[in-house]
């Protein structure tokens, strides 16, 4: 027995809802994982242009101190005509060096806010959140570029130890500590956000292993009608028609296939008994036929014997007595009735011929 191929491809359009429902939850669940993973990765790249910082400060003191100790020799040297002047090549790099200096500095800072490639790491703009932090930074900057282009780069008469100690130190030791700030601040929504990217996986699987429990249920709901018609036939295959499927609320088609089929057992069941009613009926009939049939057969029997019985009496004494007439008419009539016996003769053998032809016992002999 097969299912109807309406009701057939109904339950599968209602699994592949089901399904699709599902993969949808995955994509989705992947998607907004993946969003916040991608936005942790940016924070990451983030926390370590803005950790640069600290790097590339430290670097532009250093080069200003590599100036300013340059300056002192070559004030040296003019003051003591022994010693040996400096190489004009090297006392005049210093100044390029501090400008370049500057410059990866603030292409790290201008960065950091506008994204872009910054030393090979593909960074996001700045989160709005931080743009008083990143504000603080860059006003600092100012504050750092403008005295070293005052103080250094004019070459004002004030002593070295005095402008790097009392002039750039401090702005530079301010910018990094803005800089720290911004660290600290992008690490802790970092964790943050790796603490909500943490929440979001752990309620996305149980949500994934709760919603793959009620499509199992779902699909197992529809499936079960399905399971219970094919055990149901199975039985009825075996011969057992005393079963029912039990019918789920509903007008859907599942509910009217189980209708169906129990409507179909029953309608074999009432044939059947109907049949085994006709076939008892048929056999009491055909057991009182064999009853008359061999009550007749005796019946014929005893009648051909008996008649048999007579005849052999009355044909022996007519053809004696046909001996003795003398008389035609006579002789006519006893013709007649010796013909006639010779006939009831003939019949009692057909009729005992019969009977043995019925029981079997005829033997026939060629001739």
């Amino acid at each position: 027995m097969y299912l109807p191929q309406k009701i057939g491809s109904k339950i599968a359009l209602k699994i592949g809802i089901i399904i699709v429902i599902q993969i949808a939850f995955i994509i989705t669940s992947f998607g907004i994982l993946s969003y916040y993973q991608s936005q942790g990765t940016h924070l990451g790249n983030s926390i370590n242009i803005a950790g640069k910082n600290r790097f590339l400060t430290s670097n532009l003191m250093f080069q200003v101190s590599e100036h300013l100790l340059e300056e002192a020799k070559t004030t040296a040297s003019t003051t003591t005509p022994a010693a040996p002047a400096a190489p004009a090549a090297t006392t005049s790099s210093y100044p390029s060096k501090i400008d370049s200096a500057a410059k990866q500095l603030e292409l790290n800072i201008l960065g950091l806010k506008q994204g872009g490639k910054i030393s090979g790491i593909d960074l996001k703009p700045l989160p709005s959140q931080f743009s008083s932090y990143w504000n603080t930074i860059y006003q600092k900057w100012v504050l750092l570029k403008t005295a070293i282009t005052n103080n250094i780069l004019s070459k004002l008469k004030e002593g070295n130890s005095t402008i790097i100690t009392k002039i750039v130190e401090p702005k530079a030791a301010s910018l990094i500590d803005s800089s720290n700030l911004l660290v600290t601040q992008l690490g802790e929504y970092a964790k943050s956000e790796s603490q909500t990217l943490i929440f979001l996986e752990t309620v996305f699987a149980v949500a994934n292993i709760a919603v793959s429990a009620v499509i199992l249920y779902l699909v197992l709901r529809i499936l079960k009608p399905i399971f219970d018609l094919n055990k149901a036939m199975l039985r009825v295959k075996k011969g057992n028609l005393e079963v029912s499927v039990k019918q789920r609320k509903g007008n859907d088609e599942l509910s009217t296939l189980t209708e169906s089929f129990n409507s179909m057992v029953d309608s074999i069941r009432n044939y059947i008994i109907t049949q085994n009613d006709l076939t008892g009926k048929l056999k009491e009939s055909y057991e009182r036929l064999e009853q008359t049939q061999k009550t007749q057969k005796e019946f014929i029997d005893i009648a051909a014997h008996e008649l048999r019985s007579p005849i052999q009496p009355i044909l022996g004494l007519s053809d004696l007595l046909h001996t003795k007439i003398k008389d035609e008419q006579q002789s006519q009539l006893l013709d007649i009735v010796i013909r006639n016996a010779k006939r009831l003769q003939h019949l009692t053998e057909d009729i005992l011929d019969v009977s043995k032809i019925e029981s079997h016992s005829l033997n026939l002999n060629r001739e």
